[in-house]
């Protein structure tokens, strides 16, 4: 009876007390500006790569020609798709276990990135026969930095990133200018600029990959098996990435009045008991990391989702890249590119309530899209104005009015189908979305392959307007469906 009367004392004092109240609202004023920062600061590092490209091309375009740009593309596009597949899902699956077992980041990270690393030196003997194996030593840097992106997004490190990015950048850009601009030294300078991100990401991370044989915390309890089954939703990949933080800021608390706040609010929860065991992980502290032949299965999801959606937006840039004259290739990717940053902006309308999409009904999920849907006819028109008018000025480039109009009617569909999809991920239905984007993937190369020969770069974005219109018909139809479904 005494402890419970203490732990009402302690209740009352933590919800009334103008003090503590103050002291919450101060803090999760806090919390809101670092929240707001960090995704201020992660959407400018996604924008930078592509910006990356959109400038050096610019530059290879107005001092070299189209068709050496649109040469090296074909290259660059086959490199990122190899990188692509060998980081296998790593950074959202690694997020999922550095989320539940914190304690085992340094592990967790080496021995998924041994594993990967073991693939791309089974497949080097087939990267020897690409451009004379020049691949590899580009290749392997891609997959080093693409290592160390969920080390990122989980520490929050993206003021770094992007101060990396931006600096990366300029080495580049300066490079170029240099000197005359040819194939080979395309080559140098993207071969470079990998490598001097990747070294820049393995220092600024170095504890992770040297720390490894750091004995773990004592005081943990007995294991147990399980780790598939403890794999949280995709939904919720994000969630509980500060775990970590609180477990140390937890062991500082040493005032009376904080030790009876924590008192209340389980940090602890559950958390031991999901941590697997170590040997059972193939991270056994005695004999060393090992490649671990299950991360490939369990990671397996994440790398399809990403695929599928990598190749259902881009399918018409590879298909172009094999069909088309090479002048083609540059003067559609230089839109492509630009185009996306649009689609880029459904993102940013719906970042502030990407959180509450989760507790919406299929309505208001409707709802919700319809407006953005309305607000990219609103958004789209004056953004293709301006981008024709810069494209015209930086680029020298003119495009037909067909073209522009095909490049909206690209553009418009995520708006619509944006909040369905993370409605989707909600109700832990991500297989519909990778069904849709193997759907769009495979109709739009099969467009592709029929409109490209008698229309062009024309041809090719008709493929791709089309493909979206069909997914976003098809996510509709499933919304409907669902709340059809609610109703009965």
């Amino acid at each position: 009876m005494e402890y419970d009367n203490q732990l009402a004392q302690n209740f009352y004092f933590y919800h009334e007390s103008p003090i503590i109240n103050s002291m919450t609202t101060i803090t999760q004023r806090r919390k809101w500006r670092k929240r707001a920062t960090s995704i201020m600061l992660n959407s400018i590092q996604n924008l930078l790569t592509p910006a990356l490209n959109i400038s050096i091309s610019a530059l290879v375009i107005r001092l070299a020609s189209r068709e050496l740009w649109g040469e090296f593309v074909s290259a660059l596009i086959t490199a990122q798709l190899i990188a692509h597949i060998l980081a296998w899902g790593n950074k959202e699956y690694l997020l999922r276990q550095f989320s539940q077992h914190p304690q085992t980041i340094p592990q967790a990270w080496r021995e998924v990135f041994i594993s990967r690393f073991a693939v791309f030196l089974l497949i080097c003997p087939v990267l020897l026969f690409l451009n004379g194996g020049l691949y590899i030593v580009w290749i392997a840097p891609l997959m080093i930095a693409q290592s160390f992106e969920v080390l990122i997004v989980y520490r929050r490190g993206f003021a770094y990133a992007v101060f990396a990015e931006m600096t990366i950048t300029g080495g580049m850009l300066t490079a170029l200018l240099l000197g005359n601009i040819t194939q080979d030294r395309l080559f140098a300078v993207f071969i470079i600029g990998a490598w001097c991100k990747a070294g820049l990401y393995a220092w600024r991370f170095r504890e992770v990959w040297l720390n490894y044989n750091a004995p773990p915390s004592p005081t943990l309890p007995p294991l147990h098996r399980g780790r598939e089954q403890n794999i949280p939703p995709l939904h919720e990949m994000g969630r509980g990435l500060g775990g970590g933080d609180e477990n140390m800021r937890t062991t500082r608390m040493s005032s009376k009045w904080t030790r009876y706040i924590v008192s209340l609010r389980p940090f602890y929860r559950g958390r031991e008991q999901k941590i697997p065991p170590l040997h059972e992980m193939g991270r056994g502290l005695e004999g060393g990391a090992k490649i671990d032949f299950a991360y490939f299965r369990l990671a397996l999801p994440f790398f399809l989702l990403g695929l599928s959606g990598m190749l259902a937006s881009r399918i018409d840039l590879y298909t172009l890249s094999a069909l088309a004259p090479k002048g083609d290739v540059a003067a559609y990717q230089v839109v492509i590119n630009l185009l996306l940053y649009i689609q880029a902006g459904a993102n940013f309308i719906l970042i502030p309530f990407v959180k509450t999409i989760y507790r919406l009904d299929e309505a208001t999920i409707r709802k919700m899209a319809i407006r953005l849907f309305l607000a990219g006819c609103v958004i789209i028109p004056p953004a293709l104005i301006l981008l024709r008018w810069l494209i015209g000025v930086v680029y020298d480039l003119t495009y037909a009015d067909a073209f522009w109009l095909m490049g909206g009617l690209f553009v418009l569909p995520i708006f619509g189908y944006l909040p369905i999809i993370h409605r989707l991920y909600g109700q832990n239905a991500q297989n519909f979305v990778l069904w849709v984007n193997i759907a769009g993937a495979i109709g739009n190369g099969v467009l592709n392959l029929m409109l490209i020969p008698p229309l062009g770069i024309l041809g090719a974005l008709t493929a791709s307007a089309i493909s979206q219109w069909v997914m976003l018909v098809a996510y509709v139809f499933r919304n409907l469906r669902s709340y059809n479904n609610s109703l009965q």
